[in-house]
């Protein structure tokens, strides 16, 4: 049995419309995935959740939902112990093209990794960068850490001489 993917869209229909639902569907089956496995739901989460918790067929929910929402799910799908994956952050991908202005881009991933100590939900989780300059840019990615990384290290031996 495969698993099967079930998107909601906003509660509020004038943020994603029903036209955009359909061909959603459709470009899933591009890679390969069997028809029927990525499903679109337009609705309320009262209705579309019932229905999943509801369901003896379903063993596991893998939820991406905002914090207000986290206890009111993990709630609902703990009554019949269904096993629950809420990510509560995004997958945030930074991404350098060739043409890059390579000293923004460095400056950018910077920011985008290490604002508030990595612990934002819109953190850069991995960097993809185009082959013409990937050795650049990493180069220049490991001298802008290595001071970070220093202060790492003295941060520990000061606390280890307490």
């Amino acid at each position: 049995m495969a698993c099967q993917d079930v998107h909601q869209s906003s509660n509020l229909p004038s943020q994603t419309p029903l036209s955009a639902l359909s061909p959603l569907e459709e470009l899933a089956l591009e890679p390969g995935v069997s028809r029927g496995c990525a499903q679109y739901c337009h609705g309320f989460w009262k209705a579309i959740g019932k229905a999943i918790l509801e369901n003896p067929k379903v063993r596991k929910v893998s939820f991406y939902r905002f914090n207000r929402s986290r206890a009111a799910i993990g709630g609902a799908f703990s009554q019949n112990l269904t096993r629950l994956s809420l990510e509560l952050g995004g997958h945030a991908p930074f991404i350098v093209f060739d043409d890059a202005d390579l000293d923004a881009a460095i400056q950018g991933a910077l920011v985008a990794k290490l604002r508030n100590m990595g612990q934002t939900c819109i953190a850069a989780n991995r960097f993809l960068v185009q082959s013409g300059i990937y050795e650049a840019f990493a180069e220049r990615l490991k001298q802008a850490l290595e001071p970070c990384l220093l202060a790492m290290v003295l941060k520990k031996a000061l606390r280890s001489d307490l």
